[in-house]
């Protein structure tokens, strides 16, 4: 099994469930401990540096929202672990899978709107049509906007698979073709090149998993910015 490239999606490969369970609800307990304004600044810095729209987000005085920040930052570190820990070779790459990046995204995209929704939705509505549009146009702005804001969940789920999909299946080429040159009597130099290769593609597959986390973050801030209780409404 090992030896197929799509082996690694394979969920009987590796040590991964008791790793996976641990990095998965771990994050959880940051949701529930009594350092919830201690997270909600570090939150506020990591949601700043990916989204200038999330320090207003991220501020502690905006009391309805408030709880969000908290599981974004529950979030952002699941899915850091989670990506991390699918770069370890012969694992199984959880975040490489559809299934479970929809788990993720979806609950937070579609309550985020259902909020939006129930807070304000006469300000949603008139939001999804610019200001200053004649009627007629707006007729057809209307639901272009309602598409684009659906699309926001492929956006969300679908970006993270592919990128990580393609990441964990170069990591497995390149595991392979090492071990055959160690196990298969190859050169020295050969084996040398491709520790060098394998271990830099490694750190910038860490770098992307890092990025990656941090864009998830970055377009919750985004969506939640025309949220009713972040505009001051």
């Amino acid at each position: 099994m090992f030896g197929s490239l799509m082996g690694i999606f394979y969920e009987g490969s590796g040590w991964w469930p008791e790793v996976f369970f641990l990095l998965f609800f771990l994050p959880g307990f940051i949701f529930l401990s009594e350092y919830r304004g201690l997270v909600s600044v570090v939150s506020g810095v990591v949601g700043g540096l990916f989204f200038p729209l999330g320090k207003k987000l991220f501020d502690e005085k905006v009391g309805g929202m408030y709880v969000f920040p908290c599981l974004l930052m529950s979030t952002f570190l699941m899915v850091l672990f989670n990506c991390l820990m699918g770069t370890i070779p012969w694992s199984y790459p959880v975040m490489a899978h559809w299934s479970v990046t929809c788990t993720i995204t979806v609950p937070l995209w579609f309550g985020l709107y259902f909020s939006c929704l129930r807070c304000g939705p006469v300000g949603f509505f008139a939001d999804l049509v610019p200001k200053g549009v004649p009627e007629l146009f707006g007729f057809v702005i209307f639901p272009i906007e309602i598409v684009s804001i659906l699309c926001q969940i492929l956006s969300l789920s679908v970006r993270m698979m592919l990128n990580m999909a393609f990441g964990f299946m170069i990591i497995h080429v390149l595991m392979s073709m090492l071990s055959s040159l160690v196990f298969g009597g190859g050169s020295l130099v050969g084996v040398v090149v491709m520790t060098v290769v394998a271990g830099g593609f490694l750190g910038v597959e860490f770098f992307v998993c890092m990025i990656q986390s941090g864009l998830l973050l970055g377009l919750l801030c985004m969506y939640s910015a025309k949220h009713p209780v972040s505009m001051g409404q």
